[in-house]
């Protein structure tokens, strides 16, 4: 017998004939992966920059997939953000800066979003017990931005410093620093 899976994703569920992933996922299913707990990772976050770019028969199913998203996390299930980075022009590698617009169109409010995106995914990954908050005993990974991300999403990507365990990545050490992601 086949273990029950600890991660499933928004394309695999079960839907109707025809259909592809979770668009058509029953209100028992989503109850179920609710209830669980079962981790389910969803594909976040658009270069704006690319509007269009988009593949058509992702577009075309868009507002289902936002509607399946909503009713996956009105049920209490566990959301975590993906990317599915570097598929198109629309999905570049470093695209998750863009995700919080999506997992609010979901209806998360900034502190979910930022729960999301940091202890749960830590968690999700089975990293839980190191990363993913700022904790004694912790991995001390931290993204310094300009603003209260709670009040401006946006400040995600105003980016003042990165820390990899205590340690400044950027800037590099000594120099100004001024990032801005668009």
């Amino acid at each position: 017998m086949a273990a029950r899976p600890d991660w499933v994703g928004t394309g695999p569920l079960p839907a109707r004939r025809g259909e592809g992933g979770g668009v058509d996922a029953s209100e028992p299913l989503i109850r179920t992966i609710a209830a669980q707990r079962i981790a389910v990772g969803w594909t976040v976050g658009r270069d704006p920059d690319h509007v269009g770019a988009v593949q058509p028969q992702i577009a075309s199913r868009m507002a289902a997939l936002i509607a399946a998203r909503r009713r996956l996390y009105e049920a209490g299930a566990v959301l975590v953000p993906g990317s599915d980075a570097g598929v198109s022009p629309a999905k570049p590698h470093d695209v998750l800066r863009f995700a919080s617009e999506d997992l609010a169109a979901a209806g998360l409010s900034p502190a979910e979003i930022l729960q999301a995106m940091t202890s749960r995914a830590a968690q999700a990954c089975g990293l839980g017990h190191r990363k993913g908050r700022i904790a004694s005993g912790f991995d001390a990974d931290i993204l310094a931005i300009d603003g209260n991300p709670l009040a401006d999403l946006a400040a995600i990507r105003r980016l003042r410093a990165v820390y990899a365990r205590g340690r400044a990545v950027l800037p590099v050490l000594g120099s100004p620093v001024e990032v801005e992601v668009p």
